[in-house]
């Protein structure tokens, strides 16, 4: 039994945080999917580097003006394996007029909502689990 209380006092606000978390960024993604604003980019340079797997990633940088007149010029988050874009090509992002400078480009997916998403459930399974099978 004080197996299981310890399980339950180390992993409840671990497993709560993570769900926390990840409950908040995923309402960051749906914000930014569903109250997100256009807006037109150009691209001004393109960086090359490698993931953590060691494949070569080609981000776009881009910049173009928010809803309160900032200008906003930022390597996007989402790199992909060939470039599809040159300096001087033009694109759309798509911001979050509270926070400018998180955006994603339009037609990209925002993977962070579902996955996150998921986390957070299974967390928070997983803690209905402790505390009701080893009380």
């Amino acid at each position: 039994m004080a197996g299981a209380i310890w399980l339950l006092l180390v992993f409840t606000p671990f497993l709560g945080g993570v769900a926390w978390l990840g409950f908040a960024k995923a309402w960051s993604a749906w914000r930014l999917e569903n109250g997100g604003r256009a807006a037109e980019a150009e691209v001004v340079s393109v960086t090359t580097r490698k993931d953590g797997a060691g494949d070569v990633r080609h981000h776009p940088v881009v910049a173009f003006t928010a809803e309160d007149g900032r200008r906003i010029e930022r390597e996007a988050p989402h790199g992909t394996h060939h470039p599809r874009f040159a300096r001087g090509d033009f694109t759309v992002v798509v911001h979050d007029p509270r926070k400018p400078d998180r955006f994603r480009l339009e037609g990209d997916p925002d993977p962070a909502g579902a996955g996150w998403s998921l986390l957070s459930l299974l967390c928070l399974v997983t803690v209905a689990f402790l505390w009701t099978e080893l009380l």
